[in-house]
């Protein structure tokens, strides 16, 4: 079938639907440095440039069965406005696609978001999705899905909806994958030989040396607590009514931690200098790093021994067993037995995009690791597209259900 691949990023959904022996038509994305990696890998589809608005294009998109989009997120995220389609220049491409499926009238929408998208709004979001997409005569469902229970190492959750054009939809319910019981190895995804570059710093090492004496001193009867743990909130007696319920609770919280191990926490701070500052007047330690967020269980008691991120709220650490999300922003998570960035290259893994040539041309990074990690973190997860896609397929077939979907897995 002919896909389109809107909002398309560096490839995910083209990645998946081209392996699956689908053909792409057009893609499109506002973001240069994104299109010019798009095209290095699949040309331009159909003859269009991929760097463009769709908004500036649309009239120019050909027949196609099948749209995708991982239509801009930022106005449904927690992290962004939460303008929803109040936001003018990015709320409303989701009108957008219904407008060229309108026109085209393809068999399948296949669409892909940020979770909080179907809470956003105390729901109202989802329902005027919903809604819209019945108007234009398709048939929906939609699922939460995370690539780390389908045999790829990474936590990622998202919001899958597939639209079926109502003509075409069976008599019987579209299901999603079922989650697979795979064993996951982070190991597979790490290189041997990596470049110095992504080694961590000296300074690096010292934020999480700061945090390896307090994690091994703390509570040494029990598990580290599970709150976020803030070093600036460990004393004071302030009143705490004027502040959010939750930041309220995580004072407190902190407050009796710092009281039951007054003696250790006090020496702590002055042997480190946490809450100190240099002779210019500026701290010693980023406010973001005097916070630290113990996410790897009880069993553990070591930073070195778990994945690290460096988080704007601070330090956080969590178990070895997959990947926490990769996201736009600069929190690439750090291997901590090996003292070290994930690469782009190892990035690219956790996303399935075939950057070793298991199943034909390798896909090329850009020469940026910057923009390479941003636009890693942007992207669809290709295993969770293409075992989507499969299920599509089926669907559109006759097939309601199939023993042997969802066995398979490529990288």
């Amino acid at each position: 079938m002919r896909f389109v691949d809107l909002f398309c990023g560096i490839g995910g959904f083209h990645a998946a639907l081209e392996r699956l022996g689908h053909e792409c038509v057009f893609a499109s994305d506002i973001d240069k440095h994104a299109a010019e990696v798009y095209e290095s890998n699949w040309g331009k589809p159909g003859g269009f440039d991929v760097h463009s608005d769709i908004r500036d294009v649309i009239d120019d998109i050909p027949d196609m069965d099948i749209i995708c989009a991982g239509f801009p997120c930022q106005p449904f995220s927690k992290s962004g406005s939460q303008d929803g389609f109040a936001d003018q220049t990015r709320g409303t491409l989701f009108h957008d696609i219904c407008t060229l499926a309108e026109k085209h009238r393809p068999a399948i929408l296949f669409l892909e978001n940020v979770p909080n998208l179907v809470k956003h709004d105390n729901g109202n979001t989802m329902r005027v999705i919903e809604s819209r997409i019945e108007e234009i005569g398709y048939k929906y469902w939609w699922k939460i899905l995370s690539p780390h229970k389908y045999g790829t190492v990474q936590i990622r959750t998202r919001v899958y909806i597939v639209c079926i054009r109502g003509d075409l939809a069976g008599d019987f319910e579209f299901s999603f994958p079922k989650e697979t019981n795979k064993e996951l190895d982070i190991q597979a995804i790490l290189d041997e030989n990596v470049n110095e570059s992504y080694f961590l710093t000296e300074k690096e090492i010292h934020w999480i040396e700061t945090w390896e004496d307090f994690l091994k001193n703390v509570n040494t009867e029990s598990q580290l607590p599970g709150h976020p743990i803030w070093a600036e909130s460990f004393f004071g007696d302030e009143p705490l009514d004027n502040l959010p319920d939750w930041k309220q609770d995580f004072i407190r919280k902190n407050r009796k931690l710092y009281a039951e191990n007054r003696e250790f926490i006090d020496g702590w701070l002055e042997r480190w200098g946490v809450l100190d500052e240099n002779e210019d007047g500026k701290r010693k330690y980023p406010v973001s790093r005097t916070k630290y967020e113990w996410q790897a269980g009880p069993d553990s008691r070591s930073n070195w021994e778990n994945l690290i991120q460096f988080r704007p709220s601070g330090i956080r650490v969590k178990r070895p067993n997959y990947f926490p999300a990769l996201v736009a922003m600069a929190q690439i998570p750090v291997v901590g037995w090996e003292r070290r960035h994930i690469t782009p290259k190892e990035c690219a893994r956790i996303q399935n995009f075939d950057v070793d040539g298991q199943y034909g041309k390798p896909f090329v990074l850009g020469e940026s690791d910057a923009q390479a990690y941003k636009q890693l973190g942007n992207a669809v997860n290709v295993n969770m597209v293409r075992i989507i896609q499969e299920r599509i397929d089926l669907y559109l077939e006759g097939v309601e259900d199939h023993p042997t979907l969802n066995l398979t897995h490529w990288s």
